[in-house]
């Protein structure tokens, strides 16, 4: 049951191919993990999955009655192993992948409840291993084992990030927390 003291946020971290995301509860004392998961599709074309995704993205923010995404975008600083794939066209497809949910978003919630962050801007330098370590940590009752590729962690993460810089205030901001 939603509870309604509470602002609940979608945090994703995108892929053409495999998408985290974590439904997180904002609250006056803390956050809590609401759900968390991974959105997939089989389908080879990478435009293909990214509609797929972006379609399952949109039942979840109507679903779970979302009031704000924050959703991990390309800033430049790609990791060689993302640049490298699909001959070089890494990047490209991640930020199209990036492009289409946070467009999915913005069409379910709108874009004042829409934010953005820089891959590189939330992680601290930590290695994946080492942010999915953390997230476990935080919460222990989840099954991490699923998570093979840490993206429902970093999806955690990414959302942790913004409510410590700006999911708090506004959520106030929205007379959602009392």
């Amino acid at each position: 049951m939603r509870d309604p003291y509470a602002t609940r946020i979608l945090a994703l971290d995108p892929a053409s191919k495999i998408c985290g995301y974590a439904l997180l509860d904002l609250r006056k004392d803390g956050v809590d993990l609401f759900e968390v998961g991974r959105l997939t599709s089989p389908k080879k074309n990478a435009l293909d999955r990214v509609r797929e995704l972006a379609a399952d993205l949109y039942d979840i923010l109507i679903l779970a009655e979302v009031e704000n995404a924050v959703v991990e975008i390309p800033d430049g600083k790609v990791h060689a192993s993302i640049r490298g794939r699909a001959g070089g066209a890494g990047l490209t497809v991640y930020g199209m992948a990036a492009g289409f949910l946070l467009a999915q978003c913005d069409s379910a919630l709108g874009s004042d409840a829409v934010h953005t962050v820089g891959q590189n801007a939330w992680t601290g330098g930590l290695s994946k291993d080492a942010r999915a370590r953390n997230i476990a940590r935080l919460y222990p009752r989840h099954d991490w084992g699923p998570d093979g590729g840490h993206d429902a962690a970093d999806a955690v993460g990414v959302g942790l990030w913004w409510a410590a810089r700006f999911g708090i205030e506004a959520g106030l901001r929205r007379g959602a927390m009392r």
